[in-house]
């Protein structure tokens, strides 16, 4: 460390400057959707669900059957093992408004099908994870 007469830490201005970027060749990924702020979230983000017990003969036209009475779906799709080819036994429905997607949760949230109880919560970017800023205390 670089000490100074009067003890304090060095200044700024002994710092180097005008360095390359560490990797000159490289551009940066793309950020991650759960990287942006909620208000960026698109409007089919903030309309989903995702939906949890799904039978593995459940498909994406039956998750849209199943959740189509509680308002228009914009996109169901079930999870599928890449490997194995069958369902992972849950899903996403995008609804085109939020009334429909609430409505979907308070109906079928804990409800028992085919002999499975699911469990329907919303799945937009953000949700049900606590806000990190504020720091402690807060």
């Amino acid at each position: 460390m670089l000490s100074t007469s009067s003890g304090a830490a060095p200044s700024t201005s002994m710092l180097p400057r005008n360095l390359p970027p560490p990797y000159p060749d490289r551009r940066l990924p793309p950020r991650h959707p759960s990287c942006e702020d909620r208000s960026m979230a698109s409007n089919d983000d903030q309309n989903k669900v995702i939906v949890v017990g799904l039978c593995k003969s459940v498909d994406d036209a039956g998750l849209k059957d199943m959740f189509d009475r509680f308002g228009a779906v914009a996109e169901a799709k079930v999870m599928v093992d890449d490997k194995k080819h069958t369902s992972c036994g849950y899903g996403f429905v995008t609804y085109t408004n939020a009334a429909s997607k609430h409505k979907a949760i308070k109906h079928m949230h804990q409800k028992c099908v085919d002999g499975v109880v699911l469990t329907v919560k919303n799945a937009g970017v953000n949700a049900d994870r606590p806000s990190i800023s504020g720091g402690l205390g807060n």
